[in-house]
Order: structure tokens, then sequence, then C-alpha cells
């Protein structure tokens, strides 16, 4: 992962930021819970968000994030839990093969975090080997590069995806591609406007309840009719 992971201060900001944006955590959560299996291997758990959901309907949960303060916050939030582990882990770092060795897990979750992660395909080829056949891969990603700008530079993000680049990564590590959209129409134009034009490191906080207040009616429509684009890029994919 990137060697500028030095600034704890603005990446917890963020994830304070969209801890407290429940409807918006819902909506990821309603995108996506139908593929989550049994025991998962969450990795880039961050401060928890969505560890919490998972402890909640899993027999088995494994946690990983490179830094170490988030680790350690989980294993202490869930550390109770049956069947819960927690790791300070890089998932392309040979040791992960080691630790999942053992651990097989039916789901992985992977949420805004392989944009983080320099040499992705190694990443993704690590998150396959750990999956038992038949299982799934959870990935939530930060679409178009059009949109890059100085959020994705403060959160130390090396790219944004589109769907064939996605696809292309995944179908040549193994991967069978089930489901594949964007999401989040209204967050590219705000993210851009952000990022872009005002050169903003953190969306403000403001900004960010408001728009949770909007999206169950974005949720809606876009359960209806699939965007042709969105800030986000989630992708079900099948060992």
């Amino acid at each position: 992962m990137s060697s500028v992971y030095n600034d704890l201060k603005i990446k917890t900001e963020i994830q304070n930021r969209l801890k407290a944006a429940v409807n918006y955590n819902q909506w990821l959560w309603d995108s996506f819970e139908s593929f989550v299996g049994r025991r998962v291997l969450e990795v880039g758990c961050s401060i928890g968000n969505f560890t919490e959901k998972l402890v909640e309907r899993c027999d088995g949960v494994l946690a990983l994030d490179v830094i170490p303060e988030y680790a350690e916050s989980v294993r202490q939030q869930f550390g109770s839990r049956p069947g819960f582990e927690a790791f300070c882990l890089n998932v392309c770092d040979r040791k992960f093969l080691e630790v999942i060795q053992g651990r097989p897990v039916d789901t992985v979750l992977c949420q805004n975090v392989l944009e983080h992660i320099e040499d992705d395909r190694l990443a993704l080829r690590h998150m396959r080997q750990s999956l038992t056949p038949g299982g799934h891969l959870i990935l939530l990603v930060p679409a178009f590069k059009a949109i890059y700008g100085t959020m994705d530079k403060a959160d130390d993000h090396f790219r944004r995806y589109d769907k064939s680049m996605a696809r292309t990564r995944l179908e040549e590590i193994g991967f069978k591609i089930k489901r594949m959209h964007y999401m989040n129409m209204p967050g590219f134009f705000g993210w851009f406007f952000n990022g872009r034009i005002l050169k903003r490191e953190v969306l403000p906080a403001n900004q960010l309840a408001t728009f949770d207040k909007i999206v169950p009616l974005v949720a809606g429509l876009e359960k209806l009719i699939r965007p042709p684009f969105g800030q986000s890029l989630l992708v079900i994919a099948e060992r």
C-alpha cells in the first residue's frame, strides 16, 4: 500500500463522517447483503463501520487493516464475539497467505480499499486464494478517472475504476463477474465539485449529512434504473 499512509487524522475524520451517514451505509449494505456468506474476510475494516454488521450476521469474521490503530480498535470492539479475529496485515504480503491458511472464507468484502493498493492485481489474486470454490468477492471501488482530485490524493488513492478496468483485472485472475453496476450518480457530481473545483481534501460534514437525507430517494431511483455512471462501482465476483 501507499507509503504515504501517515496522515491518520485525515483518514479517521473521513471514516467518522462516513459512520454518521447511516442511510448511505444501509444503502451499501442492502446492495450486497444477499451475497454475504457465513464466514467473511473483511479487507480494510478501518474503524469498523461495517464490521459491526458482519459480526451480527456471520458465524466468523476475519478483519484486516494495515493501520495498527484500526486493527486494535475493531479488536477491542468485537474481540469478545465468537469467531471474530482481527489482524494488522497487508493483503499483498506473503504473511497474509499464511494467516488465511486454515481459515477458509466464503466471502471477501473489500470496500473502498483496492484503490489504495498499488499492486491491485496481487491483492485480488490473494483475495481469490482465500475464498472457497464458489465463494464471492464483494468489491466496492471509486469510479471514473475523470473525477480523480484532491480528495483522492488526500486519501492515498492510486486510481479510480471503470467497468472495463475492473472486469479486466478480475477476469485475468480467474474471477467470474456475477454483477457489476455504477451507483450514486449525485455523488459523482459532488466529488467532482469538491475535489476538482474547490480542491478540498475531505468532503464537508454538512454536505454528507444533507446527502444522507436524500439517500433513500436516490437508492430507490437507482434500483429502478441503473445509472450510466456514478461515484462508485459495485462488483460481485465468484471464485
